[in-house]
């Protein structure tokens, strides 16, 4: 295999220890050069600790919006390790196994901004959801950046979490070209789902993403389409999934 040049992962989170941290954590630390972590628990659970095992940079900032905190992220990720590429992720995500390999690809190559399919696991991380505005296909977002010094670059201003640092137009192309695929876990346990369903209701419409919206409406769902096992045993590493390999071993 090729040596990539550096890449640098950042993670936001917030009270993600007991959740899926450290699955995420174990992904990276196979696949960077360098890992930050910006932390909102002020100490209130083992995250920043878990992160500085993986050797991660961790800076404790209490963020109210992931806009506040992916900022900071990119700027220490430049500064710590001067990384090609940098590659924002919540603490809640994994890449799919092919992704990895797709990696080296991105690394090699002329582009400036990679994007990624988001798969929303749902109720399990063996489904996805697939209806309205949780389906894959409508679900694209810009995740990886080369880093060019002298060129400016610009930031979210959403409040959504699938917002991630995009660098300025000048200079730079500005299409992501799809070429990640990710797992996102923050629905895939029924905890998280009645949870997020009496955040939502407490906000306001302006506030909510079509997806959101929806979380309540009956989910139409279908089989994780990729390699699981792999990602099982990740997730067996969270707190609320500790058979979730065993479950699996037919699969292999």
């Amino acid at each position: 295999m090729i040596k990539m040049n550096p890449l640098a992962v950042t993670i936001v989170a917030r009270n993600e220890a007991e959740r899926y941290l450290e699955p995420v954590l174990k992904q990276v630390e196979q696949y960077a050069d360098g890992i930050v972590l910006i932390d909102n628990t002020r100490g209130e659970d083992k995250a920043a600790d878990m992160a500085r095992g993986y050797g991660a940079k961790v800076i404790e900032f209490p963020y109210d919006d992931f806009t506040q905190a992916r900022p900071i992220a990119w700027e220490a990720a430049i500064e710590y390790y001067d990384p090609l590429f940098i590659l924002a992720l919540d603490a809640d995500e994994l890449l799919f196994p092919h992704s990895l390999e797709s990696l080296e690809l991105v690394m090699e190559s002329e582009l400036d901004v990679i994007g990624a399919t988001r798969y929303h696991a749902f109720y399990s991380p063996f489904q996805v959801r697939v209806d309205g505005a949780w389906n894959p296909s409508y679900n694209h977002i810009p995740v990886m950046m080369r880093v060019r010094p002298k060129v400016p670059y610009t930031l979210p201003t959403s409040h959504q979490s699938g917002d991630r640092p995009r660098l300025s137009e000048e200079g730079m192309s500005m299409t992501p070209l799809i070429m990640l695929n990710i797992l996102h876990l923050g629905y895939a346990h029924p905890e998280d789902i009645e949870h997020k369903h009496k955040t939502v209701a407490m906000r306001s419409d302006d506030n909510l993403s079509n997806r959101h919206k929806t979380i309540a409406t009956t989910p139409s769902l279908m089989p994780l389409p990729y390699n699981f096992p792999k990602l099982a045993q990740l997730i067996a590493l969270s707190p609320l999934w500790p058979d979730i390999a065993v479950q699996t071993q037919a699969f292999e």
